[in-house]
């Protein structure tokens, strides 16, 4: 009996396969601003915000854009009167099991359909041309200013904001200082790090 045993441990070590890293599964090269948005009066420009080439942009209504990094999940749908929405991130139906945040959606009124998403989970934003409502924690964050023009820009990311509005001038970061893992080591909604931003 004690002789097989080395066999079976020859035999288990060659049948196993060692299995990926965990890391190695379905990464994304790390670039700023993955999976962040921007919405605001015209096409976020990559030389100018620092954005990756590949971002998408989508036209929400007359002098609206949404553009956005391509790994961040946006859903389009309409309701039933015809409005367009979007779902960008991850919303999961909790109230109905199989049911999706577009489908419920397609079969509601403009009115109703933020009566829909108190029953979703996730990580999401559903914005319409003239409507952002957020996830219950705000778990995809929303910032918001206004550039020299007193347009409003909103994303997801302070950081690219601070970029596409604020000038040299307003670029005032709140002075003071976060030290990972003491404390609070990040600015509590809605605040930000740049003053001026919301």
């Amino acid at each position: 009996m004690l002789g097989a045993l080395p066999l079976s441990k020859q035999l288990l070590k060659s049948s196993l396969k060692p299995l990926p890293s965990p890391l190695q599964q379905d990464t994304i090269a790390i670039q700023p601003h993955t999976r962040q948005f921007v919405i605001g009066p015209r096409c976020v420009e990559p030389s100018v915000s620092g954005i990756d080439y590949s971002w998408q942009t989508i036209s929400l209504g007359p002098n609206l854009w949404l553009s956005h990094c391509p790994h961040l999940k946006v859903e389009a749908c309409r309701d039933a009167d015809g409005q367009p929405w979007w779902v960008l991130g991850l919303a999961i139906s909790s109230w109905n099991v199989g049911d999706t945040p577009s489908a419920a959606i397609a079969r509601t009124s403009t009115a109703e359909v933020p009566a829909l998403y108190p029953y979703w989970a996730g990580r999401w934003v559903l914005i319409s041309a003239d409507q952002l409502h957020l996830d219950a924690s705000g778990l995809l964050g929303c910032f918001y200013g206004r550039d020299a023009d007193q347009q409003v820009w909103v994303s997801s990311s302070p950081a690219l904001l601070a970029n596409l509005v604020l000038s040299g001038t307003d670029r005032t970061i709140d002075p003071r200082s976060l030290v990972y893992e003491q404390g609070i080591s990040w600015f509590p909604p809605p605040r930000s790090r740049f003053l001026t931003l919301k």
